[in-house]
């Protein structure tokens, strides 16, 4: 076209530098067994060939693809990816990858969803996707854009070519589109004004959609994890080919793609985010990430909790040990694992359910019961030890259940008690700063403004050192003061602040105290 690069070499050139970008992402440049979604021309094909044993090419026409660019080891299938559910058997593939495909699906997350599980466990998923920045380009230089075509258009009229080329063209660049009619009065409105470039029925529906978090978050509901992220090269969609401006571009960070490399996240994982959005349907991302990471995280952290459990108290092994909100069971676990005799509490069967699975996956036995957040059913002086990390903000009725710990642990039993600090700057639970110092109502009102979840979906509630204190005297339980330290100074100042009754975590984002039941 007149003023503008060969398009079709300029685009090559976009998908040798996507490709290139890829594999330098992945720990591996072999391949198996892929599938790609979406062949176009057929040269994106050849650049994937080289990485893949056996390779199917997909696309929902093949009426595109250049006969000089099919290779003869590549089974190419016709495909169309709004139906691809089944048609593939699960786990055939461990390299799925697609570019620019996802934005025209009528339903991308029920194409991820249907995609997962023909991915092997150790397989990774490769979508390229554009990003708002094009948006901008698209509009920016359609009506540029149009005046070259209109030029071009009407030279080639002057030589008797048609001003339309192409009775079917498709000037919304959409495969799901279908066109209002097949008038010249709708076709010529469609060429005056840009339309949508992906399957959205207005350019703001479109913006929203190529936003980065957006995609991220329906990875994550179709079951995928994001291992790796680069930004994707910078091109308007019209083959204008201004290398200058699309350095300049690049180095200043804008860029036209999202490149996302994703992994099947572990049936635990997808339980926890499961849990996760049904226990805060009004969370932010930010809290339900945190959630699901703490989750995922225990499972890492449990035999180092036993430790400073050890270090802190005693080894548990034949000892009777309470979980006060045992969640998944995965700390519970570690507990039977080293020879405890493990007892666990929690108020929520769905967690009664998972950590009872768990523990019979795992050989193991517990004792786990639901209660109702005040009563143990348990006899008096029962337990050796017991602990409740991160729960005790989450109580309806905290004073309860130390007076129901007190009853229940036997003379000279211990408390591992650990719970987020109140007066710490940043809430550990909603990540915003000074939250939990500011009166409840204003901490609600606040809460709503930044779209987190109220205090009452999590049952939340800020506990400051010295109410602990209080409602650990009532119940009779003491607190046991460690003033060692391998540093001097360290150790001077929890003998300062254990003198006048205070322990040293009233400095820290996280209290971490050993109550004692006294033996007289």
């Amino acid at each position: 076209m007149i003023g503008k690069t060969d398009w079709t070499r300029h685009l090559h050139e976009i998908r040798k530098r996507e490709i290139d970008i890829v594999f330098s992402l992945l720990p591996s440049r072999q391949f198996f067994s892929g599938l790609e979604i979406g062949a176009g021309d057929g040269y994106q094909t050849t650049l994937l060939a080289p990485h893949l044993t056996k390779l199917i090419s997909s696309d929902l026409n093949f009426k595109r693809i250049k006969e000089s660019l099919k290779l003869p080891h590549v089974e190419y299938k016709s495909v169309d990816a709004d139906s691809i559910k089944d048609v593939f058997e699960d786990k055939t593939f461990d390299f799925i990858f697609s570019s620019n495909v996802l934005e025209h699906l009528r339903n991308p997350g029920s194409f991820l969803r249907a995609t997962q599980p023909m991915l092997t466990e150790d397989g990774v998923a490769v979508h390229i996707i554009p990003s708002r920045h094009i948006k901008f380009f698209y509009l920016l230089l359609y009506y540029p854009h149009m005046i070259l075509l209109a030029i071009d258009r009407l030279i080639g009229k002057l030589k008797g070519k048609a001003f339309f080329q192409g009775a079917s063209i498709n000037l919304e660049n959409n495969i799901n589109a279908e066109l209002e009619s097949k008038g010249t009065r709708s076709r010529l409105k469609r060429f005056i004004f840009p339309s949508p470039h992906g399957n959205f029925s207005s350019h703001t529906k479109e913006f929203i959609a190529f936003g980065r978090k957006r995609w991220e978050s329906l990875f994550r509901e179709a079951g995928y994890r994001v291992v790796a992220y680069r930004q994707g090269p910078v091109f308007s969609g019209y083959g204008f080919g201004l290398n200058f401006l699309r350095k300049l571009a690049e180095y200043t960070g804008i860029s036209s793609e999202h490149i996302f490399v994703l992994k099947k996240v572990s049936d635990f994982e997808l339980k926890a985010w499961e849990y996760t959005n049904n226990f805060l349907p009004r969370g932010s991302m930010y809290e339900k990430e945190k959630f699901v990471g703490d989750w995922m995280r225990k499972e890492k952290n449990a035999k180092t909790f036993v430790q400073d459990f050890t270090n802190a108290i005693s080894n548990p092994r034949g000892k009777k040990v309470l979980d006060i909100g045992f969640g998944n069971g995965i700390m519970l676990k570690e507990f039977a694992n080293v020879g405890a005799v493990a007892y666990g509490l929690e108020t929520e069967n769905v967690l009664m359910g998972l950590a009872t699975k768990r523990f019979e996956e795992n050989n193991l036995h517990a004792n786990l019961h639901i209660y109702d957040g005040k009563s143990f059913p348990f006899d008096s002086n029962t337990f050796d030890y017991a602990y409740s990390t991160s729960v005790l903000e989450h109580m309806t009725y905290p004073e309860d259940v130390l007076n129901e710990i007190s009853r229940t642990l036997i003379p000279g039993g211990r408390f591992y008690l650990s719970f987020p600090n109140k007066y710490a700057p940043k809430e550990s639970h909603t990540g915003l700063w000074f939250i939990s110092w500011l009166p409840r109502s204003l901490t609600q009102y606040i809460l709503k403004l930044t779209n987190s979840s109220p205090l009452e979906d999590w049952n939340l509630h800020f506990v400051s050192y010295f109410s602990l204190k209080n409602m650990a005297t009532k119940a009779g339980l003491r607190i046991v003061y460690d003033t060692n330290s391998p540093s001097y100074f360290k150790g001077r100042v929890k003998k300062i602040l254990a003198s006048v009754g205070i322990h040293y975590g009233i400095l820290l984002k996280t209290i971490i105290l050993v109550l004692e039941k006294p033996k007289n």
